[in-house]
Order: structure tokens, then sequence, then C-alpha cells
């Protein structure tokens, strides 16, 4: 922050004695320089880049043609950041908020928690941490999940839309219209329905699966951990002008933001790839051993948030002992990086039960079949380990996690923040 040359204080009255004039000159000063300590102190972000450099400060603006952040830093000093660089803007002082009652999913694959306040034949109204109040067209739904811990189903492929309801059952038909409470259903047979929310586990809309974007877009995720995924318009007033699937541009407080993640940019996020450039494979300790999705994307095996030693990771793969993922790299990325450990969810087990079993594992990566990084067993209780290695001119890249000294038991292993650089 820079004084005007103009600028000037005068606290003085007629008849101050020298101490009180100087008394009061030195309480300006300490208010000034209090003032110009805050402003550049109060650091809200931290920003993280391909190359390695860390930024503290805050977002002052934003240049949408160049896609390019300003950031000022703790040091006062105003910075220029290209999106197409940064790997996570994380804010380090909002207090976190819960997540709400319901899950909604858009055609998009984009997220919103809340609470369903009311809706009609067209729309659906929710109130969410981050964007407070909002009417969402159902055109623009995929599923609404009514217990947001039910980790998402298979996706809808049929012509109908489809109820799933707590006891197992399931019906099928034309959603009508949704209200305090309930959602309406033409059924063929049964004819139209209301049926209650306590009674159901999720909606899903019959809907196409969109195709895979490859422009660079925005991913903003809230507090609640919702996740909005579009093109920013404009930063202006501590207020993210956001352009999404849904109608008109969302006003996100940039105080509601916890990351902001950008894609298709100067590297790719493991968890974003498509799937046909995947390949997983499970060796079971034990013969026999049949195990059905076997990498999470985004979150723990077990369908929690990806957390290690503390420290949240809200892009990443959670995985179990053996676990194999081939990557097709095509001779496109220089380098992979991430950061690998045992889920917090084990560590937390064990605080619990005192003969409680597992977590040990063995992290290996392979490329073009060659071992080109091996970890030392790694247990519950062990610090976070990095990896920061070359793939470049390499074809294919295997993650594995192979058994530690307990067989596969509670094995919860995560590959945080696993990115490729290109």
């Amino acid at each position: 922050m820079k004084m005007n040359a103009d600028t000037s204080f005068d606290y003085s009255q007629k008849g101050d004695t020298k101490e009180v004039l100087r008394y009061k000159a030195m309480k300006h000063t300490l208010f000034f320089i209090l003032f110009l300590f805050a402003a550049h102190t109060h650091a809200n972000f931290e920003i993280s880049t391909i190359s390695n450099k860390t930024y503290v400060g805050n977002i002052v603006n934003f240049n949408k043609s160049k896609q390019q952040i300003s950031f000022l830093s703790v040091n006062g000093r105003t910075t220029n950041i290209s999106c197409k660089d940064i790997v996570k803007v994380e804010n380090i002082t909002s207090v976190p908020k819960p997540n709400g009652m319901q899950k909604i999913v858009l055609s998009d694959s984009s997220i919103l928690y809340g609470k369903i306040t009311d809706g009609s034949s067209q729309a659906i109204g929710i109130q969410t941490n981050l964007l407070d109040f909002k009417d969402i067209n159902l055109v623009y739904i995929k599923d609404v999940y009514f217990n947001n811990s039910v980790t998402q189903g298979p996706v809808n492929t049929s012509e109908n839309d489809i109820l799933y309801f707590k006891s197992g059952d399931v019906m099928q038909g034309i959603i009508e219209q949704f209200g305090q409470g309930f959602v309406q259903i033409e059924h063929e047979q049964l004819g139209r329905r209301k049926e209650l929310f306590n009674n159901l586990t999720r909606v899903s809309f019959a809907a196409l699966e969109p195709l895979e974007d490859q422009r660079f877009s925005t991913n903003i995720v809230g507090f609640d951990n919702s996740d909005l995924s579009g093109d920013i318009e404009n930063i202006s007033n501590g207020i993210v002008f956001l352009k999404t699937v849904m109608e008109g541009t969302l006003q996100i407080p940039l105080s509601k933001i916890r990351f902001l993640f950008f894609k298709n940019g100067g590297f790719v996020y493991l968890s974003d790839l498509d799937s046909k450039k995947i390949k997983n494979k499970y060796t079971p300790y034990f013969p026999n051993t049949i195990i059905k999705d076997i990498v999470k994307r985004d979150q723990s095996y077990s369908g929690k948030p990806l957390q290690i030693r503390g420290q949240r990771f809200f892009k990443g793969l959670g995985v179990i002992s053996k676990t194999e993922i081939s990557v097709n790299l095509d001779r496109k990325f220089k380098k992979f990086r991430c950061y690998v450990g045992i889920d917090d969810e084990i560590a937390e087990r064990y605080k619990k039960q005192s003969n409680f079993l597992g977590g040990s594992v063995v992290f290996r990566i392979l490329l073009d079949g060659k071992v080109a990084y091996e970890s030392d067993i790694v247990y519950h209780f062990s610090a976070i380990v990095p990896i920061d290695i070359s793939i470049k001119n390499k074809s294919v890249m295997t993650l594995v996690v192979d058994f530690g000294d307990n067989a596969h038991v509670n094995d919860y292993a995560n590959w945080g923040d696993a990115i490729l650089v290109r």
C-alpha cells in the first residue's frame, strides 16, 4: 500500500502543547503502521504452482483474457500468476462448515451439498453454504442423494427416472415435481405417486453422460465440500463470478471457498483422467478374494475425504493393497508428483481400539516396467511422503500399493494431489 505524495495528517488543535502534539503524532503513526501490517499480513490464501513456488496472501484481481490471478503477498508485493501453472489455491483462514443434508449432482458432475427447501415441476430450491439459496432447473440435475455420506451410485443408463428406496426397492418412471419433503413420479402401472424424501436414498434422472471436457476450466470447492466446475468471469471485491452449466453467473464469496483448482492447464490430475487411459489390477493377499471398485477417485477407499496426518487432499486416489494402477502416458508428460500415506481413518481406529491391526504398505512406481521409486514400509503413524519423479519420454506408469507387514489388513492408502506435469 502506498501513500499519495500530498497525503498529510493534522490532528493539532489551538493550545496543544508540544508533548500533546508529539503524542498525537506517535499515536497516528502507530495506527498507520498497524493498518499496513494488517493489510499485508492478513493472508487468506496459499497458492502452489507446478514450479514448486508457494505464495501466501490475497487474491485481488483476475484477468480473464490472460487467465491470470493478481496476488498480493504478505510482503506487499503484487504478483501475476498464470492459472495454468497453479496446482492449488487453498483458503487457510476460514472456518470449515459441515455438509448439508442432501447432495445434488449436476449434469457436468459438479456437486452441491445443502438442504432441499422446496421445488416445482421445473426446479429444486436448495439452501447451501456456498451459494446461500439457489433454484436449480431439473434439466441440469443428474442425481439427488438424500444422505450425503452415500457414495455415488451407478450411472442411470435407462430412459426413465429412477427412485432408490432405503428398503432396497427401485421405482422407474417420469419425475413430475419436487415439493417440500417429497418427489412426485408417474409410474407406468402404479400411476402418479408422491414419495417422501425420508424413504429415499437417491433420485436419478434419465440423462446422457457428458462428453469429456478438455477446455481449461475452474473447480471451486466450498468448505461444505460442494464442488462446482465452470469458467471464472471475474474476481472483484472478494467475489468470484463463475459461469457454470446452470443458467446465469454465480457470485461466490472468496471467504466461502476452500480450494480453487484449474483443469487442463500445465498439468493433469490423475483422478481427472479418462478411465480409458487407466487400467486397474487387484491382487488379493488371500487367493480367490474378489473386490470391485478398488480405486476411488478424490476419496479414500472407504469413500471418505482423503486425509494423511491431518492434511486434507481434495484430489487424489484412494486404494488398498495390493493395487496396481497403470496409466497410459503417451510420452506427453515430464513429471509425476504426489503425497502418499495411510489414510487417517486407520489412525482414528487405532485410537478407539487398542488391539486394532493393519495400516502398513509399500508404495512403488514403475516406468515402462522398471522400478523408478520404492518407499520403505509406510505405517498409519508415518509422516506424509512426498514424491517427485521424472516421467519424461515414458509410455506407461504403474502405481503400486504393496503389502506391508500385516497382510492386507486395513491398508487404506492414498495418492494425494497426484498430478502429471506436462
